[in-house]
């Protein structure tokens, strides 16, 4: 019997995740670049794109909207958001937090229409972007996709998302995301 994981929701929740960690507003030189990186994300954004399901799944267009509020002096960002293609529809929530002592982002989001569990992220801010690692569980814990996400940043409006992800059952790796997103 063959298991399918919805390595949609999957690919989509690291994307939203990444996605809400990512744009950098112009800034004075001297600040800090993960709060910064958390300031300019308070808002509305939109996101176009492809996903795909798993390594040897076509890829699928998709449109996303994302929103971002910030808490606890702009040290950690709460997000959600919507993306929908032709296969899924999916809901997601996540935080996006923030250490100055380290240097280091950290994050979790849920897709929560799904039962696919939740993606960890771990990574800096660039100054022109961030780079996170992930690893998505299932909601046993179980490890189904690590994976790496890279934002370029394209001025202050608009970015580009790309999720690389390696299965855990077959260790196939695709591009899982390939978004860009623009503040509305």
């Amino acid at each position: 019997m063959k298991s399918r994981i919805a390595f949609p929701r999957i690919a989509l929740a690291v994307a939203l995740a990444a996605a809400l960690a990512s744009l950098t507003p112009a800034r004075p030189a001297l600040a800090d670049p993960g709060d910064a990186l958390l300031a300019s994300l308070s808002g509305i954004w939109k996101g176009v794109g492809t996903i795909r399901e798993g390594a040897d799944r076509a890829a699928e267009r998709i449109r996303c909207r994302t929103t971002g509020t910030l808490e606890r002096n702009g040290t950690i960002l709460k997000n959600s958001g919507q993306c929908a293609g032709t296969q899924a529809k999916v809901n997601v929530a996540g935080t996006l937090s923030y250490s100055p002592e380290t240097g280091l982002l950290t994050g979790n989001l849920l897709a929560t229409s799904s039962r696919d569990g939740t993606t960890s992220s771990r990574g800096r801010a660039t100054d022109r972007g961030a780079r996170l690692s992930t690893v998505t569980t299932d909601a046993r814990g179980t490890v189904v996709a690590r994976g790496a996400v890279t934002i370029t940043l394209s001025g202050v409006n608009r970015y580009t998302l790309q999720v690389d992800v390696t299965e855990a059952t077959s260790g196939k790796r695709y591009r899982a995301a390939d978004l860009t997103f623009i503040r509305r």
